[in-house]
């Protein structure tokens, strides 16, 4: 199925555009570290079943993953990631064993500013869920605070 990354990518075009301030090049968990909030995405390969649904649902929630400082890192096994963000191979096998994540499987990971796991799932998750979530937490209560106070809300 050669078409199944093409889609994969056409998922996340709208996704990309709204991260002007991402990394581009491979990167480690240590050095996104108080900037973002990743969200891991293991899965075996890049065409498989559960992160396309996962892309899917998230398609057109780039605004919100963007102002909540979301970066999505799809981190499949033995392939390079279809998503602008990507670690590095050593970073990337590394996270796989500090979350103990196996290659066939498919995990969502959502990690906080300060590195913590915030949540797993093996299943995809729904933007309203990462939303209540993350603006549940102080951190995000004070970056909003902050946007107010500054006017840009």
């Amino acid at each position: 199925m050669r078409f199944a990354p093409l889609f994969c990518l056409g998922l996340l075009l709208p996704l990309r555009a709204a991260a002007a301030q991402t990394p581009t090049s491979p990167t480690s968990l240590e050095a996104l570290r108080d900037r973002f909030r990743p969200l891991l995405l293991f899965a075996a390969k890049p065409d498989d079943p559960s992160l396309l649904a996962q892309m899917t649902k998230l398609k057109d929630a780039a605004p919100g993953l963007h102002d909540r400082d979301i970066l999505l890192i799809v981190v499949p096994f033995d392939t390079p990631s279809p998503t602008e963000v990507s670690l590095t191979p050593e970073s990337a096998m590394a996270a796989r064993r500090r979350f103990h994540v196996a290659p066939p499987d498919f995990t969502a990971i959502l990690l906080g500013k300060d590195g913590g796991e915030k949540l797993r799932s093996r299943k995809p998750v729904s933007f309203d869920k990462l939303r209540e979530l993350i603006d549940s937490m102080p951190m995000r209560k004070d970056e909003i605070k902050d946007a107010a106070r500054h006017g840009w809300v």
